[in-house]
């Protein structure tokens, strides 16, 4: 009764809209696990930032590998051998000259190229 143009502008008006419905659910549905994967991902983040045992274990393994970096640097600068008393922990008399310790930006450098310096940054959230 209305030819032939009607009914395929009506099929293809039927077929751009189902395609536009399911484009507005599939958006819909990839937005909704975004932001619960950003919600999780942060959630996560604030567990670990906040676990002050870990926290202060990577600390700890920080100021150690600081100390054992500056250590090797400071014998090679100087004509006496380190000992191994020196690296086996950072005892109370050691104290004193690690809180002197300088961290210039050469020595920054330095301590960025191990790859455990970089390691412990990333779980302490640093870097």
């Amino acid at each position: 009764h209305y030819g032939w143009a009607f009914g395929a502008v009506y099929c293809l008006t039927m077929v751009l809209m189902s395609f536009g419905l399911f484009n507005v659910i599939t958006a819909l549905f990839v937005e909704n696990t975004v932001a619960a994967a950003k919600f999780n991902h942060l959630h996560q983040k604030r567990v670990r930032l906040l676990d002050t045992q870990n926290f202060a274990e990577k600390a700890s393994t920080l100021v150690e590998f600081v100390w054992r970096v500056y250590q090797k640097n400071r014998s090679h600068t100087s004509s006496g051998a380190l000992h191994a008393s020196q690296m086996a922990s950072l005892g109370s008399d050691k104290m004193e000259e690690l809180s002197e310790i300088q961290i210039t930006p050469e020595f920054f450098s330095h301590l960025r190229m191990h790859a455990e310096f970089q390691d412990i940054l990333t779980d302490l959230d640093v870097s």
